[in-house]
């Protein structure tokens, strides 16, 4: 079988070598065009010979930086490294230029593929960073004009700088590659630097066998029936960023089967756009954007009344009640699917036959309303970076939300009890605790921090088994042996009165709230309350705000019932509020602009995964949370 990434794209280049693999739109006249695509065999060429590039500069690590997964000349990339046995170092905008420096002082890459020198050439001033870094290399197309393939100088130290279809031109002739060193199981296949949610980055290195055990589990589950059985026929829109472990493992999956992978502008906003133009067959994406989906249709739902609106609710409540009939189950409908629901495909691109949720639980409401309104399965996994993404993932067949499924064939978990929390295996009527779990996915180690991986994994008992890797997450096991995330472990905090405050569920409740976009909860162990910064979604806001006409009662008469609706204590719902009207956005400090024309403000508080810095946004809100207290 496959046991390399290499070995992986390979088998999908002799399934579909003259088919599409990737695709871009470019811009002809300032406008997106139609998607141009290169086949599985053009994409193998193209890797090979910047592979070759690559391999004949001294070093073993290969750095990548893009913003967004917005060009193949990302995925072009790490099929190169995969094809020489290098080691790829994504670099995301997001670490800052200090996060960018450690990482190429740490790793002293050989060479970095970049679409601007900007951010790299400010890390390289860092005297260490830039004496461990010689080859950069640039796509022609987002190249500095200014900028010519020459030898380039910081204060310290000397770089070449190649354009990337010179370089790929060179060595495209077999004959001028260098023989070709191929990966083996446990070769490096990445070091995947996170800052996750607090301080310096860290590098977590996965093997190739670790970025091959999603796609063998689903292959797995797909010959069982629990899984949709993706295909070639499949087209996927990639727009999470593939700095992130869990784009990278979809596309992993989609390479095996030869299927094809467009990619986005670069632009979120832009988002509805390349879904009409591409029309995929499979959406992926992380709870806040459907959750946002789901509040807009209600919300248009509302607006128009009367019948539409009555029927549209018969509707969702009929097939709401289909998917959950406990002997016959359905996601179809045949005067509703086309009648009522048709609309909401279309803003996917009208054919979505398989809908992907990870990084935190979707709310039941949200899971229902999706299954019903694209008539297809919503998966649902679980998993960490330092686990190559998935660890756990529910059944093609389920029709409820809440939970993640349960470990995917090669991997285990067990919950280890946490004592000073109050959850142990010997709770009533689940057991609870800190989630373990190990298996091919799981990381080796944290690169050149032994102290962190010593923290992190946990050695078998037996001494022969695998380690565990502690995730840092609280679950339970529900009746029917599903796992449930419930609390997180290291973001936990006491209050002054003894209380344990976990703020990424507090933060979950209140961004259920219509009309809030964005939220930060605070607290410490000096204070007995935790306090908040809420970012209002302006269309919903406005008219609150128009009909109460006093934006303090906000927290009183909407926040604090509706979180307690919602099932959080008194303790976790905030008791002061302040309201920012500048939107976060992924991106260190670059303004977006939304499609009414207002300005989103770039702040370094958001993850590529949309998760918050807690550091970052206190450090922001510092004054205001005095003020709060």
């Amino acid at each position: 079988g496959v046991t390399t990434a290499w070995e992986n794209f390979r088998v999908g280049r002799a399934a579909s070598a003259d088919l599409p693999c990737l695709g871009r739109r470019p811009i002809v006249g300032g406008q997106p065009g139609a998607y141009v695509w290169q086949t599985y065999a053009e994409v193998e060429r193209e890797a090979r010979a910047l592979g070759a590039l690559i391999a004949t500069h001294p070093g073993l690590l290969a750095g990548a930086r893009a913003a967004h997964a917005a060009d193949p000349a990302w995925s072009i990339t790490e099929l190169a490294c995969f094809a020489y046995d290098l080691t790829l170092v994504p670099l995301h905008d997001t670490l800052g230029v200090e996060g960018i420096a450690h990482i190429i002082r740490e790793t002293r890459m050989a060479a970095i593929v970049l679409q601007s020198l900007e951010v790299v050439r400010k890390a390289l001033q860092d005297e260490a960073a830039a004496a461990a870094s010689q080859t950069a290399g640039e796509t022609a197309e987002n190249a500095d004009a200014s900028e010519t393939p020459a030898s380039k100088s910081t204060s310290t130290t000397t770089y070449e700088v190649l354009f990337w279809e010179d370089a790929v031109t060179a060595y495209a002739a077999p004959e001028k590659q260098p023989a070709q060193r191929l990966p083996v199981p446990s070769s490096v296949a990445t070091i995947c630097y996170t800052s996750g949610t607090t301080g310096t980055p860290k590098g977590a290195v996965l093997t190739h066998t670790n970025m091959v055990g999603f796609m063998h589990a689903t292959r797995f589950l797909v010959a069982q029936g629990h899984c949709v059985d993706y295909n070639q026929q499949d087209v996927y829109l990639s727009y999470l960023p593939l700095a992130h472990v869990f784009e990278r493992a979809l596309h992993t999956c989609l390479y095996h089967v030869g299927a094809r992978i467009g990619f986005f502008q670069g632009d979120t906003l832009k988002l509805v756009d390349d879904l009409a133009e591409l029309r995929p067959t499979i959406f992926a994406s992380v709870p806040r954007l459907y959750n946002r989906i789901y509040d807009k249709v209600l919300q248009a739902v509302e607006a128009k009344g009367g019948i539409k609106a009555w029927l549209f609710k018969k509707a969702l409540a009929a097939k709401t009640a289909a998917l959950h009939h406990p002997t016959h189950p359905s996601t179809t409908h045949r005067i509703y699917d086309p009648v009522v629901f048709a609309p909401v495909r279309q803003r996917l691109g009208g054919r979505v036959r398989l809908l992907l949720a990870g990084a935190a639980p979707l709310g039941q409401d949200v899971g229902d309303f999706f299954r019903a309104a694209f008539a297809c399965p919503l998966l649902e996994g679980y998993g960490q970076t330092e686990s190559a993404a998935g660890l756990t993932l529910t059944s093609s067949h389920n029709t409820w939300t809440g939970h993640l499924g349960v470990p995917v064939p090669n991997s285990e978990c067990k919950l280890v009890d946490l004592p000073e929390l109050n959850y142990t295996s010997a709770d009533q009527p689940f057991p609870r605790g800190e989630i373990y779990t190990r298996g091919p996915s799981v990381f080796s180690h944290y690169y050149r921090q032994p102290e962190l991986t010593a923290a992190a994994l946990v050695p078998s008992p037996d001494g022969r088994g695998r380690p565990w890797l502690k995730t840092g997450d609280v679950g339970m096991w529900d009746a029917a042996g599903h796992l449930v995330i419930i609390d997180r472990a290291k973001n936990m905090f006491k209050l002054a009165q003894g209380e344990y405050v976990a703020p990424e569920k507090c933060e979950t409740v209140l961004a259920r709230h219509p009309a809030v976009s964005q939220c930060f909860i605070y607290g410490d162990g000096l204070q007995s309350c935790v306090v908040g910064v809420a970012v209002p979604d302006i269309d919903v806001f406005l008219k609150w705000a128009k009909a109460h006409h006093a934006e303090a009662a906000f927290l009183a008469t909407e926040v604090v019932p509706f979180m307690k609706t919602h099932g959080s204590k008194g303790f976790e719902v905030p008791r002061a509020l302040y309201l920012d009207p500048d939107e976060w956005v992924v991106g260190e400090g670059k303004p977006a602009t939304r499609e009414d024309g207002t300005t989103a403000i770039g702040a370094d508080i958001l993850t590529p995964t949309l998760k918050i810095r807690r550091p970052q946004a206190k450090a922001k809100y510092v004054d205001v949370i005095a003020t709060l207290y």
